[in-house]
């Protein structure tokens, strides 16, 4: 009876054991399968973390591209206005020095090393190179001609006199005289008071 009961008693051990042990077995797969799980989910976070850094990046590229162009831009505008300013400040000191001012004339002069004449209009329109070419002399004819001057040079086109294009703006002769002379220093008439490529261009 002893020796059966001693059988059973290692038998119920044995049991209890290989239970233990499948419930050990179980527990450890648990555990993997949960380690496992939570490995695959920090290994898709960090690919998501990359992916997001990725874009940040590429997003401060794209902004400093975007302020680099911007600050091109603005540094490119603030140059145009900058020699336009200047443009319009050596136009209106031909237009002064045709008018008798000796510091206008002396300024060209230090400036440009000449007072006015065709020659210095081209050369000042040729020192703006940030400037349109058709603005520079839109620029040029605004100055320089005026309503006046534009009046008088259709006049002179439909070959009107001096004293007739003269009468017929509204200015005494004197004044159309200096009109006229000043057309010609800057080169919108030539000697023979007809209206040049710039002088027509003036009226267009």
């Amino acid at each position: 009876m002893l020796e059966v009961t001693t059988v059973f008693g290692g038998s119920m051990w044995v049991e209890l054991a290989l239970v233990a042990l499948i419930g050990i077995i179980c527990l450890l797969l648990a555990w993997i399968n949960y380690s496992g799980g939570g490995t695959t989910r920090t290994l898709e976070l960090k690919r998501e973390k990359e992916k997001l850094r990725e874009k940040i990046e590429d997003l401060k590229g794209t902004n400093e591209a975007l302020r680099s162009n911007i600050e091109s831009a603005n540094k490119g505008v603030s140059a145009q206005m900058d020699e336009l300013c200047k443009l319009v400040g050596d136009l209106e000191c031909i237009k002064d020095a045709l008018l008798g001012a000796e510091s206008a004339e002396k300024k060209l002069k230090e400036k440009y090393g000449e007072g006015p004449s065709p020659e210095l209009v081209h050369n000042i329109l040729d020192s703006k190179p940030l400037i349109n070419s058709s603005l520079k002399r839109k620029l040029a004819d605004e100055v320089l001609v005026r309503t006046l001057g534009r009046e008088i040079l259709k006049n002179l086109d439909e070959g009107k006199s001096i004293a007739e294009a003269s009468a017929n703006v509204g200015v005494p002769l004197r004044e159309g005289r200096q009109e006229i002379k000043s057309l010609q220093t800057t080169g919108y008439l030539d000697n023979e008071l007809n209206l040049t490529v710039h002088g027509r261009r003036a009226l267009s």
